[in-house]
């Protein structure tokens, strides 16, 4: 399973409502959730990975530093570690710039 097809399998879930959730009539304002609890920015990171961008593509896309984008991407990994695993980490391929640490 690609991270976009998590997400997309996410969406549905949400659409379609969870057993037992009351009537939309009914429903009161509410934080979205994500799968395996991803916050919404992380979604956004995630979004923005997966279609090819470097971390400072999408911190740029988002107005975020670099750093921060790496930061949600540990979160990410942390979160979905095993559904990644299981998909063969499809985010592993991606050209990470490291900061030398000297000349």
């Amino acid at each position: 399973m690609t991270p976009e097809q998590a997400l997309a399998m996410e969406e549905q879930t949400s659409a379609s409502g969870l057993p037992g959730e009351r009537p939309e009539s009914t429903r009161v304002a509410s934080i979205p959730t994500y799968l395996a609890g991803l916050t919404g920015r992380e979604v956004e990171v995630l979004r923005l990975v997966a279609r090819g961008m470097t971390n400072a593509q999408a911190g740029e896309s988002l107005f975020i530093s670099p750093r921060t984008v790496d930061t949600h991407l540990t979160s990410i990994y942390n979160k979905l570690g095993g559904l990644l695993a299981q998909c063969g980490n499809p985010l592993r391929h991606r050209e990470q710039p490291r900061l030398s640490a000297g000349p």
